[in-house]
C-alpha cells in the first residue's frame, strides 16, 4: 500500500513541478515588464511529459497514459490548438506502444476531446464542464487497459487523475490571480513613485517660492535700492525653480553635476538671502564662516537646495528661543556644515524616522524635504546626521568629502 501512495505522489511531483516553476517564473520575472513568454510554458509542458514518461512508462503505464493528459488539459486551457493536436498524437502513440488499448479508441477519444474543446472555445460550455467530459472520456479508455495490479491500485490512479484534472482549473484561476496580484503591486509601486515625485516637486518648489514671496512682500516698487537688491535674489530663486521642474519632469534620480565650487560662498549666499527674513521674524542667527576659500567638487545648486531646506526647517522649529547657528569647519579631511536651532526638537522615535519618506512633524508637511536632502548628500558621497532633544533644539551635521589640494585647472 505504501508503494502505491509513494508512486502516485512521485509521479504527481514529476507532473506538476515544471508548471509550478513556470508559474513562479511568470510572476516574478516576466510580469515585471507586463509581458508573457510562450516558450516558458512550452518548456514546462515538454519537461512534465518527459519526466513522467521517462520515469514511469516501464513500471506504471496506466499512470503515465492518464497523467500525460494533464499537460494536454493545460494546453487546452491555454487554447493552443496546434500544440493540443501534437500532444494528442504523441499520447496516442505512447498508448499504442505500451498498452493493448485498440487504436480506434484513442482516435475516437481525442476527436471527442477536440469537439468539446471547440465548444469551450466558442464559450458554449465552461471549462469546469469541459473537465467533466475530459475525465469521462479518458477514464473510459482505462476499461480496455490490461494490468495485473490490485483494484486499489486502479482506484487510486483514477481518483488521483480526477483530482489532478480539476486541480488544473484551480491552477488556472489562482495562477491568473497571482499574476494579476503581482501586476497590481507593480502598478501600486509605480503609482507610489509617481506620487512621491509629485510630492517632491511640490515641496521643493515651495521653498524658493516662499523666499520670493517674502521678498515681494517687503518690495517697494518706488525704492530703487530695493530693486537693485531684491531682483537678483528673485531671479536666482526662479532659476532654482526651473531647475527643479526640469528634474522632476524626467521622474528619474536626482542628477548631480559636480564642478569646482567654493563652499564658503554657499554659506555667504544663504546668509545674505535669509538675512531679511531673519530680521522680519526676529530670529538671531549666527553664521560662522571660514575666512579662507574652501574648494570642493560638488553641485552648487543641489547643496544650496539642501542648505535652504535645513535652515528653513530650523526657522519653523523655533518657538520662544529664536536662536540659530550655521557654521562650517574642516575635520579629518571632511567639511562639516552645522545647522543648529534652539527650537522644539524631536523625541527619540521622531528622530529615528526623520529620513523616512512621508514622515513629517510639521502640519501640512509632505515629509520629503529631508529625504530628498539626504539623497542629494549621498550622491555627493557624504552624510547627514541629526541630533535632537525634545524642547532643546536640533543640530544637523552635513558631512562632505574634502581634498585640501583641490585647485582650479
Amino acid at each position: 500500500m505504501v508503494n502505491i501512495y509513494e508512486t502516485i505522489l512521485i509521479m504527481i511531483i514529476y507532473l506538476l513541478f515544471p508548471f509550478c516553476v513556470e508559474l513562479l517564473y511568470q510572476v516574478t520575472y516576466q510580469n515585471q515588464n507586463q509581458k508573457t513568454n510562450p516558450y516558458s510554458y512550452l518548456l514546462a509542458v515538454i519537461t512534465s511529459i518527459y519526466f513522467i514518461t521517462r520515469f514511469g512508462i516501464e513500471n506504471h503505464p496506466l499512470i503515465v497514459i492518464l497523467y500525460l493528459n494533464i499537460p494536454l488539459l493545460m494546453v487546452y486551457q491555454k487554447k493552443d490548438t496546434t500544440l493540443a493536436i501534437l500532444l494528442s498524437v504523441f499520447i496516442s502513440m505512447i498508448g499504442i506502444m505500451y498498452t493493448k488499448i485498440p487504436r480506434f479508441i484513442f482516435l475516437i477519444s481525442y476527436i471527442l476531446l477536440f469537439y468539446f474543446f471547440n465548444l469551450y472555445q466558442k464559450e458554449k460550455i465552461k471549462f469546469s464542464n469541459y473537465i467533466v467530459f475530459f475525465d469521462i472520456i479518458l477514464i473510459t479508455n482505462t476499461l480496455f487497459f490490461k494490468f495485473d495490479n490490485s483494484n486499489i491500485y486502479y482506484f487510486l490512479v483514477i481518483l488521483s487523475f480526477i483530482i489532478l484534472s480539476f486541480l488544473t482549473d484551480l491552477i488556472k484561476k489562482y495562477g491568473e490571480n497571482a499574476i494579476c496580484f503581482h501586476r497590481t503591486l507593480k502598478d501600486l509601486e509605480e503609482e507610489k513613485q509617481l506620487r512621491m515625485s509629485l510630492f517632491q516637486i511640490t515641496h521643493e518648489i515651495k521653498n524658493p517660492i516662499t523666499v520670493c514671496k517674502g521678498y515681494l512682500d517687503m518690495f517697494d516698487v518706488n525704492n530703487k535700492n530695493h530693486a537693485l537688491k531684491y531682483v537678483p535674489i528673485l531671479k536666482e530663486e526662479i532659476a532654482r525653480v526651473l531647475i527643479l521642474i526640469e528634474d522632476f519632469l524626467q521622474i528619474t534620480k536626482i542628477k548631480i553635476n559636480k564642478d569646482l565650487m567654493d563652499a564658503t560662498m554657499l554659506l555667504e549666499e544663504n546668509k545674505r538671502n535669509f538675512e531679511l527674513l531673519f530680521k522680519k521674524n526676529h530670529i538671531d542667527c549666527k553664521f560662522e564662516i571660514p575666512d579662507d576659500e574652501i574648494y570642493i567638487y560638488a553641485d552648487y545648486q543641489r547643496l544650496n537646495q539642501v542648505l535652504i531646506n535645513l535652515i528653513k526647517n530650523g526657522m519653523e522649529a523655533l518657538d520662544n528661543n529664536k536662536k540659530m547657528e550655521v557654521k562650517m569647519n574642516i575635520q579629518n579631511n571632511k567639511i562639516e556644515i552645522l545647522v543648529k536651532d534652539y527650537g522644539k526638537g524631536m523625541d527619540k522615535e521622531q528622530l529615528e524616522k526623520i529620513k523616512t519618506p512621508f514622515f513629517t512633524t510639521k502640519v501640512g508637511g509632505t515629509g520629503l524635504g529631508l529625504y530628498l536632502s539626504d539623497e542629494i548628500i549621498k550622491a555627493h558621497e557624504g552624510s547627514i546626521i541629526y541630533d535632537s532633544k525634545k524642547n532643546k533644539g536640533t543640530t544637523v551635521c552635513v558631512t562632505l568629502p574634502y581634498k585640501k589640494d583641490v585647485k582650479f585647472t
